[in-house]
């Protein structure tokens, strides 16, 4: 598995505050609405959330946690292990390994649960018998008003090999409606005013921006479409990492590795991404403070126990529990500067916050590392490497 490795505190550049927000994060249950609008001949689509309120799909991202799924446990998360199962190839992993799934039912609270719907039928869309061989039953029987989303591809930010999948089960067939290939067929069909849920597959860790693009026939039958529509672009959030990302950062710049990667610096304040993340600071504002008392950036000190001398790091970290690959935190120190080799900090202290800090503790963790000093010393260095695995 490979990682990315730099130190963590760096305090160069100049600050350049930027002005994008970014998206809102998204959990229960969400129908994905495209509507054929007569009065304008276009196609609107937007996301309806649990609160049945309407939003733009720009603004909003789907949570899928990193961690193990289960059915009914409470803090279940999107992470399967792939089955061994022949008619699973499609996903584009080995079996037996990590893939993570939105699932067409019994989706963990935590999680989005993402389906194909439309708020209301604006259109009398042709009724037809689709002939299409993944719509099952073959042969149809019932002229129905199809719609078909097309899938027109992807952009991936993250460390891992990034590949979509959208299937279904029909009794006991599997139904592939998008691979990884990206077959030019790949897309997915529903009749008007249904709504359905698919299994949505990701094979690492990372924000997926899915675009799809409405048509329909206007009829009679089969005939007057209307033309593909405004392609949309929908944003999945896999794991704690793409998570951070989308909630700040918009659509358009998380498919900028320059600004929304982790080794990028959104901001100019000389902190990558990946440090503001890994110690809770604000990417866009150009300040070294946290972004909640308690978080910041670590501190240096130095203190004395029964005649020892210490060098002492405390810095926040965040918590991993259930997470396949967390964040690491390596806590070094040295007496020169000059000197090629950093000792890691072997005297470790994991601690809650208290007070008003308490908050935190959910997702964040205090921590206390030192080391000795050597005796006639005469200066001290620490610093805590980031390291994020594939």
């Amino acid at each position: 598995m490979s990682a990315m490795r730099f130190q963590a505190v760096l305090f160069v550049g100049l600050a350049v505050a930027a002005a994008a927000e970014g998206m809102m994060p998204l959990t229960g249950h969400v129908d994905l609405n495209s509507n054929w609008i007569p009065a304008g001949a276009e196609w609107e689509s937007s996301v309806t959330d649990d609160s049945e309120t309407e939003r733009s799909m720009d603004d909003v991202f789907f949570v899928v946690t990193d961690r193990p799924y289960a059915l009914t446990a409470e803090g279940s998360g999107g992470r399967v292990l792939r089955s061994s199962n022949s008619v699973f190839n499609f996903i584009g992993v080995a079996a037996g390994e990590p893939v993570w799934v939105v699932p067409k039912s019994s989706n963990p609270p935590e999680n989005a649960a993402v389906g194909f719907g439309d708020l209301t039928t604006f259109a009398p869309y042709g009724k037809y018998l689709e002939t299409e061989a993944r719509v099952l039953p073959q042969p149809q029987t019932v002229a129905l008003p199809w719609v078909r989303h097309t899938y027109q591809g992807m952009t991936y930010l993250g460390t891992g090999d990034g590949k979509f999948s959208l299937s279904d089960r029909i009794g006991s067939t599997t139904v592939v409606w998008v691979s990884p290939e990206n077959d030019p067929a790949d897309n997915f069909l529903m009749f008007s005013g249904t709504h359905l849920h698919l299994n949505w597959w990701f094979t690492a860790q990372g924000v997926y921006r899915l675009t799809f693009s409405p048509s329909a026939y206007l009829g009679p039958g089969k005939t007057n479409p209307t033309g593909s529509g405004e392609p949309y672009k929908l944003t999945f959030a896999v794991g704690p990492v793409a998570h951070w990302q989308a909630s700040h950062f918009s659509g358009a710049e998380l498919e900028q590795e320059w600004v929304a990667g982790m080794m990028a610096d959104a901001d100019g304040d000389g902190l990558l991404n990946l440090v503001e993340y890994g110690f809770g600071l604000d990417p866009r504002s150009g300040d070294v403070a946290g972004e909640l008392s308690g978080l910041g950036l670590p501190v240096h000190s130095l203190e004395t126990e029964l005649g020892v001398t210490y060098q002492v790091l405390e810095f926040p970290r965040r918590r991993s529990e259930g997470q396949l690959a967390p964040l690491e935190y390596v806590a070094e120190f040295t007496g020169d500067l000059s000197a090629s080799e950093w000792a890691v900090g072997v005297d470790e202290e994991v601690l809650d916050f208290t007070g008003d800090e308490a908050v935190l503790n959910e997702l964040w963790e205090k921590v206390r590392v030192r080391l000795a000093v050597a005796p006639g010393a005469e200066r001290g260095f620490g610093r805590v490497r980031l390291v994020l695995p594939e």
